[in-house]
């Protein structure tokens, strides 16, 4: 007997220790639920507190026309004021702020360097892309990483700042898509993680309500923040290092909890002259001595200061091509289907060709460090720039271009040059978010050796330079390209592609049209997470499974073939609809689109950061598909907004201003999650 009950012991121990460790899991899960229900509580104070705070945000401009010697400061207190002297005292130039009775003050612990890296458009940077300066990888080099004294500029000025104000506990980098990659690569060299650099859609003036609406998530209200841009001159102009060392070490402003806030900002933006139009109540200081930033450099200039020489000969050749968004139809462009797609203006690839100098025939590409891995600042840096980027680049997209080109060219008996070049390419097309990058340098590769060659529409027809770039994606390269991209980059605009068996098999392409704006919805914005963590493997098994005849794949293709078209009969047979409502009969085609092919890809395919992108912005009353195999999604209003985040329009309010109000909080709400959102630029047909 006691044997058998010993023989019991283990199974009895085991039963034990299961409900034990069930009993834990129960009690740790309504931990999580009260923590989960915390952070909700949380966030919302902190969405309410930030809404005070920046409704009437003021910013202290600090440009060109203000901070002067002791004398003419002097003067100039005088016909400022009162109200002058609160600009000061915000801007910590040394003086306390007045209290004022029902307003609470706290005093700033931390301090938050905010480097500019957008709004350059200068003479200078117009030169630096036609001069090599004896470095090629300076071709497309933003301002604030040229060479000073052999090391980028901004490298100095991290330096500098960071030796007047040691106990900086907060950076971030505001810049632009195009320049975005050069920035990221400046982070890794400097340990700085890459979330702290920020893209703001826009450009110049306007980029800082884009900043300041990102940043005011992340940044703790008690912290004194100083905006600074990255050709500000500061570690060679004594003045400006003095005004800089003023406010980065003068005692850390209070900062008002009920009241407006004020902002330093040191950063050249000529368009402040028409600052009164962008809500902010500007203070103008300046300086007067010296140069102050890179921008007011021509390239003499320029070359004498930062040491470095040569230019290269007249004659070069630049070509751009742009994103392209797939509107409705994709991804039946692969499977004989019909698809609408859009070029858009917001990113774009170029390719530039400089001849040599000699009358060398050779044919040189030039790497670009940023889109190919073959320079990197250190060491550890490499393993996260290549974990971040993958290990392969575009310089193979130019070689296979380049290949099938030429032997297109050689079988049509084309005649080509033979003064050679040199080959230099940037690209601001975020990678692997479905937006056509790769096509896009092979396309602008291919229209700058047309144009570079005199070579004629007539001899390589528009639906041929198609052809001839998926060839050097598809058989050179080995890449599952669909039909539509190519396509869309050649002809510009909106454009509609049918690509029927039969039509195929006869003509070698498909049939393309292309179509007047007005089809679109008059507003339409873009989503996608610029840190890529994950993607889907989508068109592999999808493909065999056609092949096959799985029933689901061809109904559901046929499905999405027919979209386009419908889209196109919202403006021929509602034209008695208004505005709105064929706003929201495309938005539900969009619909349809995205959960057809949902149906047939799975949610593990499509991928979780994909997913809860659409969810937002079904959550706030738009329609959201993928731009093209997954990571971009398009958004477009429904009117639908869920009841739990609906609380009644404002009084008076039309469809256009609720619209409007809903894609800021769904903008808001994106930010938050991590995604880059902007508003669609449709780009016109090209030439």
């Amino acid at each position: 007997m006691h044997h058998i009950l010993n023989t019991y012991r283990p199974h009895q121990a085991r039963d034990i220790l299961r409900v034990i460790l069930q009993t834990q899991i129960e009690k740790r899960k309504k931990v999580v639920s009260e923590i989960r229900k915390q952070i909700v509580s949380v966030k919302e104070q902190i969405q309410d507190q930030k809404e005070r705070r920046i409704d009437n945000l003021t910013l202290t401009l600090l440009i060109a026309d203000g901070i002067c010697d002791e004398d003419a400061a002097d003067d100039g207190a005088g016909q400022r004021g009162e109200g002058q002297e609160a600009g000061d005292s915000a801007a910590g130039i040394g003086t306390e702020p007045a209290s004022e009775e029902g307003t609470q003050y706290i005093k700033a612990q931390m301090a938050c360097v905010v480097y500019v890296a957008v709004g350059h458009s200068c003479a200078l940077e117009a030169a630096v892309k036609r001069h090599s300066l004896g470095t090629p990888s300076l071709w497309t080099m933003p301002l604030g990483l040229l060479p000073v004294h052999s090391q980028p500029h901004l490298d100095s000025l991290h330096r500098h700042c960071y030796s007047l104000l040691p106990s900086a506990t907060e950076l971030y980098l505001v810049t632009d898509p195009v320049n975005f990659k050069h920035y990221e690569k400046w982070a890794f060299a400097n340990n700085v993680d890459s979330d702290r650099i920020i893209i703001a859609p826009d450009s110049g003036v306007s980029a800082f309500k884009e900043a300041i609406s990102i940043l005011s998530d992340r940044i703790p209200p008690s912290t004194k923040t100083i905006f600074i841009d990255t050709t500000l001159l500061a570690p060679t102009n004594p003045q400006i290092s003095s005004t800089l060392s003023t406010i980065l070490t003068s005692a850390l402003p209070l900062v008002k909890l009920t009241k407006s806030s004020q902002i330093p900002i040191l950063c050249y933006f000529p368009e402040f002259s028409l600052a009164s139009t962008l809500d902010f109540s500007v203070d103008t200081f300046g300086i007067q001595q010296g140069k102050w930033s890179l921008c007011e450099f021509v390239l003499e200039e320029y070359l004498e200061f930062a040491k470095d020489s040569e230019n290269v000969e007249q004659g070069v050749v630049e070509e751009r091509a742009y994103a392209r968004v797939g509107v409705l139809g994709n991804p039946s462009d692969g499977f004989f289907g019909k698809t609408l797609g859009l070029l858009i203006s917001n990113f774009y690839a170029s390719v530039t060709l400089v001849p040599n100098n000699s009358k060398s025939p050779a044919i040189q590409i030039i790497p670009n460090s940023l889109t190919d891995p073959i320079q990197f600042p250190t060491l550890a840096s490499s393993q996260k720039i290549l974990s971040k980027n993958g290990i392969y680049g575009a310089e193979r997209l130019i070689v296979a271009a380049l290949k099938t080109f030429v032997q297109h060219c050689t079988e049509n008996k084309i005649t080509l040059k033979e003064h050679g070049f040199s080959v230099f390419y940037q690209t601001s097309i975020p990678r692997q978010v479905g937006l056509a990058g790769s096509s896009a340098i092979i396309i602008a590769f291919m229209r700058a050796l047309i144009k570079y060659h005199g070579i004629t529409h007539t001899q390589i027809p528009k639906p041929i330079l198609a052809n001839i770039a998926l060839d050097a994606e598809k058989k050179e390269l080995g890449i599952q390209a669909g039909l539509q991209d190519r396509v869309v980059q050649v002809y510009g605009g909106l454009v509609l592609m049918d690509f029927e068996k039969s039509i195929m098999e006869k003509h070698g392409h498909g049939n393309y049209q292309q179509i007047e704006m007005r089809v679109l919805p008059e507003f339409m914005f873009l989503a996608y997470i610029a840190h890529v963590k994950e993607s889907g493997k989508m068109h592999v098994p999808v493909r065999q499974r056609w092949e096959d005849g799985d029933p689901i794949i061809h109904e559901g293709m046929n499905l999405i073939a027919s979209l386009p078209l419908k889209a196109l009969e919202i403006n021929s047979t509602g034209a008695s609809d208004d505005e709105e409502t064929k706003e929201i009969k495309f938005a539900n085609l969009v619909a349809q689109n995205f959960a057809t092919r949902r149906k047939m890809y799975s949610d593990a395919a499509l991928g979780g950061l994909n997913i809860t992108i659409v969810e937002i912005m079904r959550k706030w009353g738009f329609s959201g598909k993928f731009c093209g195999s997954g990571g971009c999604v398009l958004g477009v209003w429904n009117g639908k907004v869920d009841e739990e985040v609906d609380f009644g329009g404002v009084e008076g309010e039309g469809w256009r201003e609720r619209r409007q109000r809903m894609y800021g909080e769904c903008k808001r709400e994106l930010q938050l999650s991590g995604a880059v959102v902007c508003v669609v630029k449709p780009q016109s047909v090209v030439e």
